[in-house]
């Protein structure tokens, strides 16, 4: 069994070249899955398959990427696929996005061809 691992990831972290991130975007890629918890600062896209919890400010999970388990932040966009409980304050579930659990949101945006199978709550401010 693998062990388990925690990785702090810093905002300066080089680009991966030819990865489709806004400047100044950082990306994770992995060829294995990830399994463990992973704290981001700043804009992170989200490339591989991580089995954990994942934090950070401003994450978007590509097409081709997958999460098992928590997302904590402050803006999630959500283009593959997550399996857990996602908390931010706002979220968007674009294109071919396949999200199963909970959201707890202020904002939530779910494009047409997106796929929600959960529950959503709203964040309380205050």
């Amino acid at each position: 069994m693998p062990g388990r691992a925690t990785a702090k990831l810093p905002a300066e972290a080089p680009l991966v070249p030819g990865a489709a991130v806004p400047a100044g975007a950082c990306a994770l890629r992995a060829e294995a899955p990830i399994i463990g918890n992973i704290c981001c600062d700043g804009p992170w896209e989200i490339f591989c398959s991580i089995e954990g919890e994942l934090r950070g400010t401003e994450l978007t999970i590509a097409a081709s990427a997958s999460v098992v388990g928590r997302i904590v932040a402050r803006d999630v966009t959500i283009r593959g696929r997550v399996r857990g409980t996602i908390r931010a304050v706002n979220v968007k579930l674009r294109g071919s996005a396949v999200v199963d659990g909970e959201i707890f949101h202020q904002t939530l945006l779910v494009e047409e061809d997106a796929d929600f199978d959960g529950a959503s709550r709203p964040l309380f401010s205050g």
